[in-house]
């Protein structure tokens, strides 16, 4: 498919490229904003008048996915030793600290709070979104309806008028519609492609800020769990982050690819499940509202021709926070 916008007219304009259309797999989009510990922030968030944002759209998200988890089907928060659900009977989210005593999911500590939103949507993204009832909108089944009936009058339509004043003609019920066919072997493969065209295959995620409030190797495990888990349905991860430690993660995991037939049999081969190719990834700096570049730069990344984050990065990083401590140590040296 492609994507363009004529800025003249102001119209946005879709279409299909023919090489490949059918061959088409449906991802579903989700943002997980920085503002999401808002649901613990706020005790009423679902009474307060809020605009219709993508924060908006990631609470309305938040509420749907959250009933996933009950008490005796918690979801595990990390290595953390501690537990989420909801308590549907009391519309509470809780926390399970292990002592026999829950916390209020707005009691918790800040890490958690920032921590445990991401963890249920993403959990239901990675898995409980293709075992539960998906969470549907209101032009859910409107939209569907349109992607049947385009399929199948771009595919399927083709002949059928003549089989259907013959009597020969094949019905099936696809979606909302019964619709004729020339055989019963074109009404499968257009219930096949109306399947792929409707429901998720795989999820692009945006998640922004995900090591809030948590300690270097909370993010550090985090960013281990999160590449594990996303690569199952090859999911793509698009990650904001301030963090070095997220990157150091990230740089540990590629590391791991190219070194895997090197590392001897037997040695320790710690978050295997997590190591990922560097060729599947992209690592840019923005600085002052721009891309930062230099002559070594691959395609304006900050990586080498190994796909690696480059060594001088992490370095000029760790300088700048050593500034001040190599200063003050050389002047005392200095006046010694």
């Amino acid at each position: 498919m492609s994507f363009s916008y004529d800025f003249d007219n102001n119209k946005f304009v879709f279409g299909w490229k023919q090489a490949g259309r059918w061959k088409y797999r449906r991802s579903r989009i989700s943002y997980i904003p920085a503002e999401r510990n808002i649901v613990g922030a706020v005790p009423n968030w679902l009474d307060v008048d809020l605009q219709e944002n993508y924060i908006k759209s990631f609470i309305v998200d938040w509420s749907k996915a959250r009933q996933n988890y009950a008490s005796n089907q918690q979801l595990p928060i990390l290595n953390l030793g501690v537990g989420y659900y909801y308590d549907e009977s009391r519309g509470k989210d809780m926390v399970d600290i292990g002592d026999g005593d829950p916390l209020a999911f707005s009691e918790s500590s800040s890490g958690l709070q920032s921590l445990i939103p991401m963890w249920v949507y993403l959990d239901y993204l990675f898995d409980k979104q293709y075992t539960q009832k998906p969470l549907s909108s209101i032009n859910a089944g409107s939209e569907n309806d349109f992607v049947l009936m385009n399929i199948y009058a771009t595919k399927f339509k083709k002949g059928v008028q003549a089989k259907v004043k013959s009597g020969e003609a094949h019905y099936e019920k696809i979606g909302n519609a019964r619709l004729p066919f020339v055989s019963e072997e074109s009404a499968m493969d257009c219930k096949r492609l109306f399947d792929v065209y409707t429901k998720t295959a795989y999820s692009d995620i945006y998640l922004e800020e995900p090591e809030q409030n948590l300690f270097p190797q909370t993010q550090v495990e985090m960013m281990y769990d999160l590449l594990r888990r996303s690569s199952k349905r090859g999911d793509n991860i698009f990650i904001a982050t301030h963090s070095p430690y997220i990157l150091y993660a990230l740089n540990n995991c590629m590391m791991g690819y190219l070194a895997k037939d090197k590392i001897p049999e037997g040695a320790m081969r710690k978050n295997e499940a997590s190591w990922i190719n560097p060729r599947d990834v992209a690592v840019w700096e923005l600085r002052d509202g721009q891309l930062s570049t230099s002559a070594d730069c691959v395609n304006n990344t900050l990586q080498d021709e190994d796909g690696l984050i480059r060594g001088n990065y992490f370095d000029r990083i760790m300088h700048n926070v050593m500034a001040d401590f190599t200063n003050y140590a050389t002047s005392t040296r200095s006046v010694g």
